[in-house]
Protein backbone atom coordinates (compact mmCIF):
# COMPACT_ATOMS: atom_id res chain seq x y z
CA UNK A 1 0.00 0.00 0.00
CA UNK A 2 1.60 3.54 -0.57
CA UNK A 3 0.15 6.65 1.54
CA UNK A 4 1.03 10.12 0.28
CA UNK A 5 -0.05 13.59 2.86
CA UNK A 6 -2.42 11.35 4.66
CA UNK A 7 -2.24 10.18 8.21
CA UNK A 8 -4.54 7.21 8.32
CA UNK A 9 -4.09 6.10 11.82
CA UNK A 10 -4.74 9.47 13.07
CA UNK A 11 -7.97 10.28 10.85
CA UNK A 12 -10.02 7.16 10.77
CA UNK A 13 -12.50 6.98 13.94
CA UNK A 14 -11.16 3.38 14.21
CA UNK A 15 -7.33 4.03 14.47
CA UNK A 16 -6.17 0.79 16.51
CA UNK A 17 -8.06 -1.57 14.11
CA UNK A 18 -6.58 0.64 10.98
CA UNK A 19 -2.89 0.07 12.15
CA UNK A 20 -3.61 -3.77 12.83
CA UNK A 21 -4.65 -3.62 9.33
CA UNK A 22 -1.86 -2.21 7.94
CA UNK A 23 0.44 -3.85 10.18
CA UNK A 24 -0.47 -7.28 8.35
CA UNK A 25 0.55 -5.79 5.07
CA UNK A 26 3.62 -7.24 3.15
CA UNK A 27 4.71 -3.56 2.23
CA UNK A 28 3.36 -0.41 3.43
CA UNK A 29 4.99 3.22 1.69
CA UNK A 30 4.36 6.37 3.82
CA UNK A 31 5.31 9.61 1.99
CA UNK A 32 4.87 12.89 3.68
CA UNK A 33 6.78 15.89 5.22
CA UNK A 34 6.62 14.90 8.73
CA UNK A 35 6.92 11.29 10.78
CA UNK A 36 3.09 10.19 11.75
CA UNK A 37 1.67 7.03 13.45
CA UNK A 38 0.99 5.82 10.16
CA UNK A 39 4.55 5.43 9.45
CA UNK A 40 5.77 4.14 12.58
Amino acid sequence: MYLMGFNTVASSPNGRRVEEYLSNLDLLVVQGIAMSETAL
